[in-house]
């Protein structure tokens, strides 16, 4: 997709009910909890994609790991839920979204995942490839070591003992335990470069899948 594109794709960002798919894999069983948004269906359709088959879900997140692709619009309530059944034993994969319908909107989003989950993000950064042409990559080192192009934008995470990636001198991802299950954090989303067949970004989500 070309910048311009990208750049008009990010600013139509909504928020909007949650479409729940669940995902029978190997591992965990998988619940996919996608907003309406391109951005969202998007990034879903990538972690879809490397599953074997998938039906639809209940609507509630009692399950061994739960996806929230492209995310812009997970409200206080259903945050603390998700806390809730990761004491029980579930893993949430968390995926920022870069965009959402107004500061106050992203600002909510980030104090609940301080809240429930201990995890600190910072202001949005936007990549601008053609003058950061030394950095275009995110460095993960958790739980293999892969490199991925980075977002058009993404969400930086506190450079604490839970970071897993960087990109450049800025932490973008986290994995924290929460109970017996955790979360974890991405603030530069994985899911559209899934879809896009991006051999670093399968590799990881393989492996993260493998080691929750």
């Amino acid at each position: 997709m070309s910048r311009h594109t990208r750049r008009a794709f990010l600013r139509r960002g909504m928020s909007v009910p949650f479409l729940s798919t669940s995902i029978e894999g190997r591992t965990r069983r998988c619940c996919i909890y996608a907003e309406a948004t391109s951005l969202s269906q998007e990034s879903a359709a990538g972690f879809r994609r490397f599953a074997a088959d998938y039906r639809d879900a209940r609507s509630n997140p009692e399950s061994g790991l739960v996806i929230l692709p492209g995310a812009s619009a997970v409200t206080a309530g259903f945050a603390a839920q998700l806390s809730r059944e990761c004491m029980r034993g579930t893993w949430v994969i968390w995926e920022m979204s870069p965009c959402h319908d107004s500061p106050e909107a992203c600002r909510a989003q980030r104090n609940s995942l301080e809240e429930h989950f201990a995890v600190r993000t910072h202001d949005l950064i936007c990549f601008d490839p053609s003058r950061d042409v030394g950095s275009m990559y995110v460095r993960y080192s958790w739980p293999v070591s892969t490199w991925i192009r980075t977002f058009i934008a993404y969400v930086p995470v506190e450079p604490d003992e839970t970071a897993i990636a960087y990109h450049a001198s800025y932490a973008v991802a986290a994995r924290r335990t929460v109970g017996r299950g955790g979360i974890v954090f991405l603030g530069s989303m994985l899911g559209p470069h899934l879809r896009a067949g991006d051999r670093g970004a399968i590799e990881t989500w393989h492996s993260i899948r493998a080691a929750l």
